[in-house]
């Protein structure tokens, strides 16, 4: 959602992750009250309008999420949503949600010249896992997760990158990674690189300006 909204226009998108004094992930009990939202606000300068937050439960592979939108001037819940899903129908739910969300905010992507034109991704489901391994790897490079918490490699990426081929943004999730583990002087897994390398050589890549980072993949 930090992301999609990022993308969008009329939005300045702030994405705040829980982080432990013991470098790993916080995992709330429970869900968010209008006193954290308070929190927030006053913790990030006060100049949040709206609050986006979920609550996650998973029994046996069964998936349900709830999203609230807060407005923060009151304190109060405007609406929430609630979805649910197993990896057999996860991208088409996902992907539903995402839509319904959008809608709600009356979400508009950025003039044409602002970035990447923005596009939803084919499949959500790997694409979310892809930034979320993102995410988390550049947390333990920051020294903030200790290295257990960190998944290692890039096969979360690929995976994205492969289920969302016309998505330059889950190519450039994958590229990201294969430079950043270059640079810790890790092992670079051969079908990563040439994943990455393929669409390096594209017309997309090369419209999107990222063409020369091909030069910096072995």
């Amino acid at each position: 959602m930090a992301e999609t909204f990022a993308c969008g226009a009329g939005y300045d998108t702030l994405a705040a992750v829980g982080l432990s004094s013991r470098k790993h992930y916080v995992i709330f009990p429970n869900e968010w009250t209008a006193e954290n939202i308070r929190q927030l606000n006053e913790s990030s300068g006060g100049n949040l309008d709206y609050v986006l937050t979920g609550g996650l439960r998973n029994r046996n592979d069964d998936f349900e999420l709830t999203l609230r939108i807060w407005e923060v001037k009151k304190f109060r819940e405007l609406k929430s949503f609630t979805t649910r899903w197993t990896p057999a129908t996860a991208d088409a739910v996902l992907g539903q949600f995402h839509e319904q969300m959008r809608t709600y905010m009356e979400w508009a992507p950025l003039p044409e010249g602002h970035g990447l034109a923005y596009a939803a991704p084919a499949a959500p489901y790997a694409y979310v896992h892809a930034l979320g391994a993102a995410l988390t790897q550049f947390l333990g490079e920051k020294g903030v997760l200790e290295a257990a918490h960190v998944p290692a490699g890039s096969a979360l990426q690929l995976a994205a990158a492969r289920a969302n081929p016309d998505d330059a943004r889950a190519q450039l999730v994958l590229v990201t990674t294969l430079l950043r583990l270059q640079a810790q002087g890790q092992a670079l897994d051969a079908a990563a690189v040439q994943q990455a390398r393929t669409w390096l050589a594209t017309d997309a890549a090369a419209a999107a300006g990222v063409s020369a980072l091909a030069a910096r993949l072995p």
